[in-house]
């Protein structure tokens, strides 16, 4: 089994250090890095070369759609895992629309993050059963 290099993004440091806890306890991910805003993501994700995303949406610099929507833009294919408060339908149809590999409510557990990383790894889309989406 090959080891997932992940990378956080959140700008608050108890949810990174909360989060890389969890990947560090967790076999298979790796986490290589953290950046608490859309610029620093934009950097680690060039140097770093993750594999693996969890990305918050409202952070400053530059918010996670907007990350995402670049890294698309720049057909990059690390796997990207939303992880946000924001779990309004508007958030998750323009997530997966932007090209979110998933989306996952931060009031959901690390079980459901694990799901979401099973799901995406066969290439499939998974979106939180809580956050009801219209479409996928």
């Amino acid at each position: 089994m090959s080891v997932l290099k992940t990378l956080i993004v959140d700008d608050h440091a108890a949810v990174r250090n909360a989060l890389r806890g969890l990947i560090e306890e967790e076999p298979g991910l790796e986490c290589v890095g953290e950046a608490a805003n859309g610029v620093l993501a934009m950097e680690a994700v060039q140097t770093l070369k993750p594999d693996l995303m969890f990305l918050d949406i409202n952070m400053p610099e530059r918010n996670g759609l907007e990350v995402l929507r670049l890294l698309r833009q720049d057909k990059n294919d690390v796997q990207i895992v939303i992880l946000s408060n924001h779990t309004d339908i508007h958030y998750v149809d323009a997530a997966i629309r932007l090209g979110a590999n998933a989306f996952v409510g931060k009031d959901s557990g690390f079980e459901v993050l694990l799901q979401a990383i099973q799901t995406i790894q066969t290439g499939d889309v998974f979106v939180d059963p809580a956050t009801r989406p219209r479409s996928v």
